[in-house]
């Protein structure tokens, strides 16, 4: 069937189908040409007043047999399209666009049974405006399927979907797609791509050239990361296979190792070789996505394929929920009212302050009062609780959380940063340039050379007394204590910046700013920087020989400036590097080829080389930290199912 031309310009123009869009008739009023609405007024002092031209959003629809179908002209506005119809109009046809408004039609809800799609839905209102088509067509045995069946939070993933016949033979030809929640689920009308914006489980309506419809199901799960972007952790390091189990090492002092004996009692033993965690004795942790290390009395968290918080070990602070079953793993919720944390896409810990962000861009947080963003101060705990930007008012549009010591920041989606707790060591200035020792509030960060809000950020890291963010174009912010060089600027200084984030400097021997980059972490007193040739560039630490640099044999002090890290055979730059983290006495990376590398000190076996803590177990040369069983070294599998590993969020 041809396309009807949908769209006309002048009052009343375009076709009138009516609220229902049960009219076929495609005659337009003569008011619809272009010279409509075109008489002028005179204004003050003689001025001639145009008023601006309005057009018309009708359409023409095939197949519509049920009742059901619902359509968003991305402008707010609902239109319910009959069963039967031939045509659909909003405003009953009458026109209301004005000239350059853009228009972007959803179909919010199917017809029963069926599956529709929108052609030539997006544009913006003008004389030459696009003809609109919907085809529906009706669900039968033909089935539809992604290759992945699963969707990463808030990663634009390619996807392919293959459709069948009943008879189990392929569908060939173009398909189109179709979301009805879009704040759920983004698809692109060719179906090459589709995001998760929130979880849970939903479909993605699927039509053929030839008329073939259904719906394939997808369902969104939290992103998987194999190494915690940034921890407080000195002692104790986790990682993550893809499959979701979990790989401990290090420090099991307070239980961070998750580990149980065969009457499910806690161990508290330490391990220089990775360990699975575990629920209980017999029981394997499984459906992790991501987890979070703190300081040694801060609890353990790890967020699950639902969305749901487990936390466990610690002194209880960081729990978020009944102290009386601490050493086994159990969710995270409101102590007082039962309820616990749901679609949680992120987790982090730092000492004694906790953090979650929610799939809709709201952040809980919990532990000392004063560190949890709430609004509030004391040195009692807190239940999860929201966090605010002031009364009444919570923190939205969140897309990254980092905890540090005491103190967390969140990245918008807009590019701006938060940032809450303790503010002793950042000296993060307020609106009107004081300097607070805490931020009840959350409070956005500022840029020093201008004294604006901090834009166009990507990621952001916390660490101990000092966080970095990335900007979009490779290059990176700092702020904070500077004492041991780790804000990069080419020196140190025990004054601590009053003004805001300002950039790293260049590394040894360059000029400039410090730029090319595509992921960063920071320990406690030393950064890490990932270059987009997959290289690692470390500075910042408390000797001039820290081991945490990975500098090798290099004489260059790594305090002022950056510098590149050695690869394993201290002969050249460490390159192929996908993912990095930084701990406060440790660096740790990612390889391509899913190998995990640790250098630095090795408190408690934490560089999961098999040694314990000597002055020759240390390591100022990258490493592979080993399997489980102590031979061969850790892998954490197929790098395919981390679909953001430099955790950028924007």
């Amino acid at each position: 069937m041809a396309l009807l031309v949908a769209c006309g310009g002048g009052g009343g123009g375009g076709t009138d189908a009516g609220s229902s869009s049960t009219n076929s008739s495609s005659s337009t009023n003569s008011s619809s040409s272009t010279n409509t609405n075109s008489n002028t007024s005179s204004g003050t002092g003689g001025e001639t007043i145009s008023p601006a031209i309005k057009f018309a959003l009708t359409g023409q629809v095939e197949g519509l047999f049920n009742t059901g179908l619902s359509v968003n002209d991305g402008l707010g506005n609902l239109l319910n399209v009959a069963g039967g119809s031939l045509q659909f109009a909003f405003n009953n046809g009458a026109a209301y666009l004005e000239t350059g408004t853009a228009y972007d039609l959803k179909i919010t809800a199917q017809p029963s049974g069926q599956v529709c799609a929108i052609t030539h839905g997006t544009g913006v209102a003008s004389a030459n405006m696009m003809a609109i088509k919907i085809n529906c067509a009706t669900v039968g045995l033909t089935t539809a399927s992604l290759s992945d069946s699963q969707l990463q939070w808030g990663v634009q993933t390619p996807i392919k979907i293959t459709m069948k016949t009943e008879t189990g033979l392929p569908v060939s030809g173009a398909l189109t797609c179709q979301t009805t929640d879009a704040e759920a689920l983004l698809v692109a009308p060719d179906c090459s791509w589709a995001k998760a914006m929130r979880l849970g489980t939903y479909k993605i309506s699927v039509l053929s050239a030839a008329g073939n419809a259904a719906n394939a199901s997808v369902r969104h799960i939290p992103q998987r990361h194999a190494l915690q972007a940034s921890s407080q952790s000195e002692n104790t390091f986790k990682a993550l296979n893809s499959d979701g189990q979990t790989w401990f090492w290090g420090s099991g002092d307070m239980g961070q190792l998750a580990q149980f004996g065969a009457d499910n009692a806690l161990l508290t033993s330490d391990s220089a070789r990775p360990l699975q965690g575990k629920l209980a004795a017999q029981t394997l942790m499984s459906g992790i996505v991501s987890v979070s290390s703190g300081t040694s009395s801060a609890s353990s968290l790890a967020l699950t394929d639902a969305g749901e918080v487990l936390s466990w070990g610690g002194n209880g602070m960081t729990l978020g929920r009944n102290i009386g079953n601490q050493a086994t793993p159990g969710k995270v919720g409101n102590t007082n009212t039962g309820a616990l944390l749901k679609n949680i896409v992120q987790v982090q810990v730092g000492d004694r302050n906790a953090a979650a962000l929610s799939h809709d861009g709201m952040v809980w947080a919990w532990g000392l009062a004063d560190y949890a963003g709430q609004g509030i101060t004391g040195s009692g705990k807190v239940n999860p609780g929201l966090v605010m930007v002031g009364t009444n008012t919570p923190l939205s549009g969140v897309v990254q959380i980092s905890a540090g010591h005491n103190f967390a920041l969140a990245l918008t989606a807009s590019g701006q940063v938060y940032m809450w707790g303790d503010n002793q060591n950042l000296k993060l200035p307020n609106p009107d340039t004081t300097v607070s020792p805490k931020l009840v509030w959350a409070t956005r960060v500022m840029d020093a050379s201008n004294l604006q809000p901090l834009k166009n950020i990507v990621s952001v890291a916390a660490a101990y007394a000092h966080a970095l963010a990335l900007t979009s174009d490779g290059q990176v912010m700092a702020w904070g204590n500077n004492q041991y060089g780790q804000l990069g600027r080419g020196y140190t200084s025990f004054g601590l910046t009053a003004l805001g984030a300002e950039m790293v400097k260049a590394p040894w021997g360059q000029i400039g700013n410090l730029n090319n980059i595509k992921a960063i972490s920071a320990g406690q007193h030393h950064s890490l920087a990932l270059t987009q040739t997959g290289q690692v560039l470390s500075w910042g630490g408390e000797l001039a020989t820290s081991p945490q640099w990975g500098a090798g044999s290099k004489a260059e002090n790594r305090r002022y400036l950056p510098g590149l890290v050695v690869d394993l055979n201290d002969a050249a730059p460490l390159s192929n590097v996908l993912a990095i983290s930084a701990t406060p006495a440790n660096s740790y990376a990612l390889t391509h080829g899913g190998e995990v590398l640790s250098w630095g000190y090795n408190y408690s076996g934490v560089l999961g080389n098999g040694l314990f803590y000597t002055a020759f177990a240390e390591s100022n040369v990258p490493k592979k930290v080993l399997s489980a069983v102590g031979t061969g070294s850790l892998n954490v599998g197929d790098l395919s199912q981390f679909k953001n590993p430099h955790q950028r969020y924007r």
